[in-house]
């Protein structure tokens, strides 16, 4: 519906959710997305944080983006992520959630790519041989509502619903980091897969690999929306 929203879909953009927040309130950035919500009809609320997507397959320890080659790699329907592993040489996958573990256990996909907080609740760890934390996307999840309900609202209640919402989203960014962190841990506890954390040096390599993926996004999402996202990654670099 948004193309544009494609910008927070490409791999290796945001350092971390300080920086996503910041892409987000800029005028430059998520302000001018932002404003074509009412076009399509939808009133944006805010942003909850999803944290960053990670690697898992049955097949072989992913190390370099090359490891992706040829699997079967199941993704949500984007074609961001579609652009993302075709240019590793992958054949993306697009299947249901509910239907991806048993997908994974029967071999009809090799792996797929999820949210780090997912790989626990998903107990991936469990039916999979290796996991990589790749950090390859930044993911988050979009708070909207219908326009024509959102106005027709008296205006008192906009207001508090407002402020819920932006009690809610404080709480649940804060919350998510400790939560990850605390799946994190128990997936190293389970002992039950492969777990393979890239070096800093080693995303570098990755962001590289895939940068010609922003390319192909560059007049969806917009040269100088784009530029802007660069501008703001230099300052937390």
């Amino acid at each position: 519906m948004i193309p544009e929203f494609g910008l927070f879909s490409l791999p290796y953009v945001f350092a971390n959710t300080d920086m996503m927040k910041e892409a987000l309130l800029s005028p430059k950035i998520g302000g001018k997305i932002i404003g074509r919500f009412k076009e399509k009809g939808l009133h944006y609320l805010t942003v909850w944080d999803n944290g960053f997507r990670q690697q898992i397959n049955n097949k072989r320890p992913i190390l370099e983006p090359e490891d992706l080659k040829g699997l079967k790699i199941r993704i949500q329907a984007s074609k961001v992520f579609e652009a993302y592993f075709k240019q590793a040489g992958a054949n993306p996958q697009v299947i249901a959630w509910s239907e991806t573990p048993t997908a994974l256990q029967q071999g009809v996909i090799d792996g797929l790519e999820c949210a780090t907080p997912h790989i626990w609740a998903g107990k991936f760890h469990e039916i999979a041989h290796y996991i990589t934390f790749t950090n390859h996307v930044y993911s988050a999840y979009i708070v909207a509502t219908n326009e024509k309900f959102w106005s027709g609202l008296p205006a008192d209640i906009r207001t508090a619903l407002e402020q819920c919402i932006k009690e809610t989203t404080d709480w649940q960014w804060a919350d998510n980091k400790k939560v990850t962190k605390s799946y994190i841990d128990n997936v190293l506890d389970a002992g039950s897969a492969q777990i393979i954390f890239l070096s800093q040096k080693d995303m570098s390599k990755w962001a590289k690999f895939f940068r010609p993926v922003h390319q192909q996004f560059e007049k969806k999402v917009g040269k100088d929306v784009l530029d802007a996202l660069y501008d703001l990654a230099n300052k937390y670099q």
